[in-house]
């Protein structure tokens, strides 16, 4: 995924799809008219969707790292 879209948007789409998650998990628990057996479906298609978002967007911020650190590693070894 973020080869072909690049990170930028790879974390994009994944922030919203895991924001996503977090809204049906909240809906899991706030409508009372539910059955438990509802409920816990609810709670664990949000759960996949937080765990896809995060998953999809920890490459891309590693790099991010990197790419802030490069500059700080290449002054220090010319010292």
């Amino acid at each position: 995924l973020p080869c072909r879209w690049g990170r930028y948007r790879t974390i994009m789409l994944s922030a919203a799809v895991a924001s996503f998650g977090f809204g049906v998990l909240s809906l899991a628990v706030l409508i009372p008219s539910l059955s438990v057996h509802q409920q816990s479906i609810l709670a664990f298609i949000g759960l996949a969707l937080i765990a896809l978002g995060n998953g999809a967007s920890m490459p891309c911020l590693s790099s991010f790292v990197g790419d802030q650190l490069e500059p700080y590693i290449e002054s220090v070894a010319s010292d």
